[in-house]
């Protein structure tokens, strides 16, 4: 069976003010250690760089983000394996590591649907739509 396409005319545009963050969740305790141990391993000021860096390019859209990003990382907390006391730069690295950015909107138009148009069926495809994670790097 052969599905006939056409391009129209309508653009989909991002909505910056129509997002949000949330903890991203690890079943895997392993999994945990690991990624706040590769954080903790850097250098401090390679970590201050990369906490400006995800700052800047987050702050303008959410409201509050560094208090919920230290509230995460007091949720690992347990996690960390080193005996150095950590600064606020990489607090907020670990914490930014655990934490997602959200779209309902990109998760509405990406979620797996079936669409009934006459008597033609489409699949529409399933992506996952989250802030950059370089977690199993």
């Amino acid at each position: 069976m052969s599905i006939r396409a056409s391009r129209t005319n309508i653009v989909l545009r991002p909505d910056p003010s129509r997002v949000f963050f949330r903890p991203f969740d690890l079943m895997s305790q392993e999994r945990i250690t690991r990624i706040v141990a590769r954080v903790t391993a850097l250098e401090r000021s390679e970590a201050e760089q990369e906490a400006r860096i995800m700052l800047d390019r987050f702050m303008e859209r959410h409201v509050k983000l560094e208090g919920f990003l230290l509230r995460r990382f007091e949720e690992v907390r347990d996690h960390v394996i080193t005996d150095r006391p950590l600064n606020g730069w990489q607090k907020l690295l670990v914490g930014a590591y655990f934490t997602l950015e959200y779209s309902l909107e990109a998760a509405a138009l990406f979620n797996p649907s079936i669409v009934l148009s006459g008597s033609i069926r489409t699949f529409a495809g399933h992506a996952a739509i989250c802030a950059e994670s370089t977690c199993d790097r």
